[in-house]
């Protein structure tokens, strides 16, 4: 079964991140350096979903990019559940919020980065 899935995921997906995620990336490069992957060609799986990103420093944390056109249909907070199940924490990102790049950057910045967590990362730009 989980080959069916990666399968599918990968056919999707074409096997290579799309114009939107690769942008996405390259933000939170820039952002958030050494601390998110692109996994969405079917790298991890969970549950039978292919999350965008995944952070790499030991927390479970996933970021979820929506197009507005593909995810228009999609109710965010099912996958914000699906992962839960499994203790990640998940942020949705969509398409039109990455046109304010403060704003976006903010919004992972209050979801992943809040009460202290700053300390040991190399965050740039997030003072405010």
């Amino acid at each position: 079964m989980a080959n069916k899935i990666t399968r599918t995921c990968i056919i999707c997906g074409e096997n290579k991140s799309v114009k939107l995620e690769t942008y996405f990336l390259s933000l939170l490069d820039s952002y958030f350096p050494n601390e998110w992957k692109y996994v969405g060609d079917g790298q991890v799986i969970i549950d039978g979903k292919c999350p965008d990103f995944i952070n790499v420093n030991g927390k479970k944390e996933i970021i979820e990019t929506y197009g507005n056109y593909w995810h228009r249909n999609d109710n965010p907070q099912d996958r914000i559940d699906k992962f839960a199940k499994f203790g990640y924490k998940t942020l949705v990102i969509w398409e039109n919020e990455l046109q304010d790049t403060a704003s976006a950057v903010s919004k992972i910045k209050n979801t992943f980065y809040v009460g202290g967590n700053l300390d040991h990362r190399t965050a740039q730009g997030l003072a405010g």
